[in-house]
This record gives structure tokens, sequence and C-alpha cells, in this order.
């Protein structure tokens, strides 16, 4: 094995070399021995007066020469198909998040979105169908629909929050792309009559947070922030006031 190059030294040409027991020691108390050196080994003394490699052997396998009953390696949940005897899954790319995106929109509104159906598969996986699911970068609502689209399958009753900046910018300073992207998808899918999208349902708040900085809290905070935080606190409906800047419709 080792004239065929199938046996991999790590750290390969590092070695250490005591010259006395106590030297050998004074390392294992250092902690700067190798890590199978010990004080009670029973053949301490024969670590003395030797090259002793730092690395470790590791034994190269390649796919080919593996044994009928050994598992494949995956190299990714997203690798395969998926069957009852493997571990991945099959999901679209991102050429398919483009077309769901092109499919609500009629255009393309947003660069390189996931596709629902890894998403999906995610939240299957991770949620339970009473949980709630959070995507703090929520971009074109891929997750959103992801939830909708498993409420529909398996009727639960999972919830969403999406979260996501406006990515106004100096040349920009009126884009939002939560509201005008992120909200918008789930209120097209809402109000879609096309069949494959139906079954969906998801009633939902379009919310935009006013930031205020902390050293400002006891002068720019007002009542009807701190009603808004008891009401969600305790899930109440929220009050909607004129004030934009508090909620946008």
């Amino acid at each position: 094995m080792l004239e065929e190059g199938l046996l991999v030294f790590k750290k390969k040409g590092q070695y250490v070399q005591y010259d006395s027991l106590d030297e050998l020691f004074a390392a294992i108390d250092d902690k700067t021995a190798h890590k199978f050196a010990r004080r009670d080994l029973p053949n301490i003394e024969d670590w003395v007066g030797r090259k002793i490699g730092l690395g470790s052997v590791r034994i190269k396998k390649f796919l080919k020469d593996r044994d009928d009953d050994e598992v494949n390696p995956l190299s990714s949940l997203l690798d395969g198909v998926t069957t009852e005897d493997s571990l991945s899954v099959e999901v679209g790319k991102t050429t398919e998040g483009t077309r769901e995106v092109r499919a609500v929109f009629g255009e393309s509104a947003f660069e390189y979105p996931k596709p629902v159906s890894l998403i999906r598969e995610l939240v299957c996986q991770s949620a339970g169908p009473r949980d709630i699911v959070l995507d703090f970068f929520a971009g074109s609502a891929t997750t959103a629909q992801a939830v909708m689209e498993l409420n529909a399958e398996d009727r639960g009753d999972r919830r969403f929050i999406m979260v996501s900046s406006t990515e106004a910018t100096e040349d920009e300073p009126d884009k939002n792309l939560c509201r005008d992207v992120t909200a918008e998808r789930v209120r097209r899918l809402n109000a879609s009559d096309d069949p494959k999208y139906d079954s969906l349902a998801a009633p939902f708040a379009y919310l935009r947070t006013r930031e205020i900085a902390f050293e400002d809290l006891d002068y720019d905070l007002a009542p009807k922030d701190a009603w808004a935080a008891l009401e969600t606190l305790h899930g109440l409906p929220l009050t909607i006031y004129e004030d934009a800047a508090v909620t946008c419709p």
C-alpha cells in the first residue's frame, strides 16, 4: 500500500526525538509531546532516542474499490435522487428558482433566487406542522412559498416570519425590496387564480420597523411603540396607526 501511494501521512516528514526520559516527561507535562504519549504507558522508555512521527496514518480508499455492502459516501444532501435507500434528495437549482419568480411576477424580480423545492425540503426536515419558520434574509420570499406549499400538502399550520431590508441606496432612496418583492410575492400567491397556486393561502401583515438609536430611546420612543410591543408580546391584533413610520399598508 505504501508503494502504491495508498497510505497518507498527515504532517508528513515532521518528527520529534527525545534523548532522555526526563526530556520526554517534560514534553508530556507541557503538552508538547505526541498526543499518544503518556507517563503511564508500559513501554514509555521505548520512546527515548527514536524519531517519533507527529502525524497520523490514513488509508486512501476509492469509491470504485468499495465493497458492495458499503454505503456510498455522500458529499452533499442534494446529491442524487430521493429513494428509500438514499439519504440524498432531488431538488432544483437556481434556474428553477428564477422560473418560479417569473411565474409569480411575470419577470425576473430577484437575482439568484433559491428554488422552492430546496427550502421546502429543509423546512420539512427541520420544522413541525405547527412551528414558526423565521427567515432573516428573506429576499424573494422563497421560504414563505415553501411553507405555504407544505401547509397545503399536509394540512399543517406552520407560520412564517420573513425579514428583509429595503436595500435602498443613494441612487435609489425609494427602493424597498421587502415591500415590493418579499411581501408582494406572498400577496400575489394569495390572490393568484393559477391552478397550481389556488390551494395556497397565508394571511399576513407587512410591517416596517423604525430604527431608534439606543441613546435616543428615552426621547424617541412613543407610547404607541410600547403599545405595539405589548400587543406583539401577548399575541393581540396590532393597532394600525396612521403614522407610516410605525406601520405601512
